[in-house]
């Protein structure tokens, strides 16, 4: 099953979570890049590395996909000031997702994560906004939907991120998709 027309596919390396120290995904870093990066060829989309230790990221892992790459470079974290966004960009992320706050630097190039709908209703019509099924400070499961998510903003960029395990998992109005624990279920499913 392909992906809806016009909704743009994140697949991201993540090599751990601070929420389940247990969880791994069996593979190495350069093989989850490899996968991810064939992934955001074949469907057009970008490839999402880790700036936080927290999730085994780094900035020289953002520098090495950089340089690595053949698509554009998301740096995610929670990038709680704007310094880290400067070392992101600085190191040649294209975008870089930015938790719970309106960034003062290069808020053109950031996907903005709120965790309330409050917090999304706030976000301008040319912000790129994500919504996440969990919270990223605690790993929790949100209360809202992705669909309460759509009626708060009813137009504009909105990107579905955490629980997809597969291609039914996609919400059809989401603008994107950030791909990560279950990459290889759901690259699986698009076939």
């Amino acid at each position: 099953m392909p992906l809806p027309t016009g909704q743009l596919p994140i697949f991201e390396v993540k090599t751990k979570t601070p929420f389940d120290p247990e969880w791994h995904p069996g593979k190495s870093w350069e093989e989850l890049f490899e996968s991810a990066h064939e992934l955001a060829i074949r469907y057009g989309g970008w490839l999402s590395i880790h700036h936080e230790a927290a999730w085994g990221g780094s900035g020289a892992l953002i520098d090495r996909a950089v340089h690595q790459s053949q698509v554009p470079v998301l740096a995610k974290g929670l990038h709680r000031r704007d310094p880290a966004l400067v070392e992101a960009f600085g190191l040649g992320a294209d975008f870089a997702l930015v938790a719970n706050r309106e960034p003062a630097v290069f808020r053109d190039k950031c996907l903005l994560e709120p965790l309330t709908l409050d917090g999304l209703a706030s976000l301008t019509g040319r912000d790129r906004a994500v919504w996440n099924a969990r919270n990223p400070f605690t790993g929790e499961t949100k209360l809202e939907s992705f669909d309460q998510a759509r009626e708060v903003r009813p137009e504009g960029i909105l990107i579905q991120a955490s629980k997809l395990r597969t291609i039914e998992d996609v919400h059809p109005e989401a603008s994107g998709i950030i791909i990560a624990t279950y990459i290889d279920e759901f690259a699986a499913s698009l076939r």
